[in-house]
């Protein structure tokens, strides 16, 4: 028996309640109301507690209920029957909506507090060990724990059938429209000061200790590396990464490491960047953390959202707002030891900035001026951050104003050309060069929505159905499962919003499906 009490202010009236939790069940079910102690008859309130129990319990099963309200005088309606036996209450429907989520949120809590088994992965040496053997024969785990826990399993796309499309062409002055605006058209902003204060010491990485269980409590235990203890084997491995598959019709990519490989990782000393660290640990999210550094890649359910397990739990997550904060974290922790990705043929910044002034996302209009003359104002105005945007991002543009490399965040992963000339505007733009810290945030927030995986609309992958094909290496779900996603599990920390605004939604659990199927 579950005994519940509990007072509403809203609509005025208290209940007290002993109830079956959702083992218990009767063939013929009892229900007993009072109200103001009297004892009553409700039937929609009968109804209702009916359809909240009929969630918990088997088909023609039904629980015990006592109920015992309390509500003013004047909001109770005894005239119903001649007896008196059944009344009415005002506001009847919102004060049975609250009964109801009341016994269903204790029944819930009913429900989690039980315990359950997860089966574990089994090496050969354990199956063939001579103490396994002689503990007599294996329990087989319960319908409910059998879950995949080898991440050596087939994701789904390996029961997709073989797409084959030719790749269409890409060319660099076709941008999305899906690129958002710049905040302030006016391209227009004020030097930067060239003096780098310095750090004696960079702040210690938070650590997390904590071990509770539900991987979405942000105070669950958190295994994952910070973003200032990223092994500098690791990043070594990605400034060797392999050529990028594919190419580009306007500019071929080829990795390349910026430094020898004889020398070791330079150590982040500014304190700005130190700061801009600590500010993202700060919101680390502990249970996400979790779940990142040790799902299962389950696929992907289209080119803007994939599935992850952990433990017994399926998740949705959001590619665009994963992968751009993936790609802002990755500039403050490679941050001056960028490998690069060497453009074939330089682009010129000029061409650049005018082509992204002819694209309606940058809010340009004839009276902000001539787009030939803000192009130079600009291109005269980041001449003085050339050294600063090489040796920091490797964002190297010659003397003549071309751009010749770009940072590569993550192995293998190119970033969208066709959002290139908007990047370069709002480079201009959105950063505030005043201030050092301010001015690297700017920076790194524009690269990250640079190299995003941006939306694609329905009527696009319909069109491109080459999108969907997980065997394409041009492909971005590809992209997801090959590049995206291992990035997530070794580099990523999340931060507390994601578990809020819908990026990562638990869509199921194992324990829950088991027992609505055993009701079945």
């Amino acid at each position: 028996i579950l005994k519940i009490k509990n007072k509403s202010k809203s609509h005025d009236f208290a209940m007290k309640a002993m109830v079956t939790n959702p083992t218990y069940n009767r063939k013929k079910g009892l229900f007993i109301l009072f109200i103001n102690n009297r004892l009553v008859e409700s039937s929609a309130i009968k109804r209702a507690l009916e359809e909240t129990y009929s969630t918990f319990l088997q088909k023609q099963r039904h629980p015990f209920v006592y109920l015992a309200l309390t509500v003013k005088p004047q909001n109770l309606d005894v005239n119903v029957h001649p007896t008196k036996n059944e009344v009415h209450i005002l506001n009847e429907d919102d004060i049975i909506k609250e009964i109801q989520k009341i016994i269903e949120t204790r029944l819930l809590q009913c429900n989690n507090s039980r315990s359950f088994d997860v089966q574990q992965t089994l090496t050969d040496h354990t199956v063939n060990s001579p103490s396994a053997s002689q503990t007599g024969p294996a329990i087989q785990p319960t319908p409910q724990q059998r879950i995949r826990t080898d991440s050596r399993a087939q994701p789904l796309t390996a029961f997709f059938q073989e797409q084959k499309n030719e790749q269409p062409t890409r060319i660099i002055d076709t941008m999305r429209t899906a690129n958002q605006g710049m905040q302030d058209h006016s391209p227009v902003r004020s030097r930067m000061d060239n003096s780098v204060p310095l750090a004696s010491h960079v702040p210690a990485p938070a650590t997390f200790t904590d071990d509770i269980e539900d991987v979405m409590d942000d105070e669950a235990p958190a295994t994952h590396t910070t973003l200032t203890k990223r092994s500098r084997a690791a990043l070594s491995d990605s400034t060797n990464s392999a050529p990028v598959d594919g190419s580009d019709d306007a500019v071929e990519f080829q990795t390349q490491q910026k430094q020898s490989r004889q020398r070791t990782v330079k150590p982040v000393l500014l304190t700005s960047v130190s700061n801009l660290i600590a500010e993202v640990e700060k919101i680390a999210h502990k249970g996400l953390s979790e779940l990142f550094h040790n799902f299962t890649f389950v696929g992907c359910a289209n080119c803007n959202f994939a599935l992850i397990q952990h433990r017994t739990k399926l998740y949705l997550t959001r590619v665009s707002t994963l992968s751009e904060k993936l790609f802002y974290q990755e500039v403050l922790r490679k941050f001056s030891n960028f490998p690069v990705i060497r453009l074939s043929t330089p682009a010129p910044l000029r061409q650049l900035i005018i082509i992204a002034l002819e694209n309606e996302a940058s809010g340009w209009t004839t009276e902000q001026g001539d787009k030939e003359e803000i192009a130079n104002y600009n291109i005269e105005m980041l001449q003085a951050f050339y050294p600063m945007l090489d040796d920091y991002f490797s964002l190297k543009i010659s003397p003549e104003g071309d751009l010749l490399t770009l940072p590569q965040l993550i192995p293998k992963y190119v970033p969208p050309l066709e959002d290139l000339p908007m990047f370069i505007l709002n480079l201009c733009a959105e950063v505030d060069w005043c201030d050092e810290q301010t001015c690297f945030h700017d920076i790194a927030e524009q690269l990250a929505k640079f190299y995003r995986m941006d939306v694609i609309t329905e009527a696009e992958q319909k069109e491109k159905p080459h999108y969907l094909d997980p065997k394409n290496h041009s492909s971005p779900v590809w992209k997801i499962e090959h590049m995206l996603f291992p990035a997530l599990r070794t580099d990523f920390t999340p931060t507390r919003d994601l578990g809020s605004d819908g990026s990562v939604v638990q869509i199921a659990c194992v324990e829950k499906l088991y027992k609505i199927f055993e009701r079945c």
